[in-house]
């Protein structure tokens, strides 16, 4: 009888510990999708901004083209995975071009 009740218990915990790792495993992916739907919805945004003065909020520092948090410019040019913006620095017109997926925010400048 114990024989039987301690089998149980190990097929019981087995089943546990794999129940727990399947639906851990589920939301990761979910949150996955979910970030999926956040990069896609700037390219649903951007394209009412086109030809305006913005700034954009990155989430990670950029040294390589000089965009540590945020950087101000006119929206030229997107598609779906890129924005172009011409920035002014030091009375220079730079064009910077940055991933969607790098983007934290948006504000429009007037």
């Amino acid at each position: 009888m114990t024989t039987a009740l301690m089998v149980l218990m190990v097929f019981l915990l087995g089943y546990g510990i794999y129940f727990l790792c399947t639906h851990l495993e589920k939301e990761e992916k979910d949150a996955k999708k979910a970030a999926q739907k956040d990069e896609n919805g700037w390219s649903e945004i951007l394209p009412g901004y086109l030809g305006r003065t913005i700034e954009v909020v990155v989430k990670d520092p950029m040294f390589g083209i000089g965009v540590i948090h945020s950087q101000k410019g006119v929206l030229r040019d997107l598609d779906d995975q890129w924005l172009e913006m011409v920035c002014e620095e030091k009375k220079k017109k730079i064009i910077k071009i940055i991933r969607l997926d790098q983007i934290s925010g948006v504000k429009e400048i007037l």
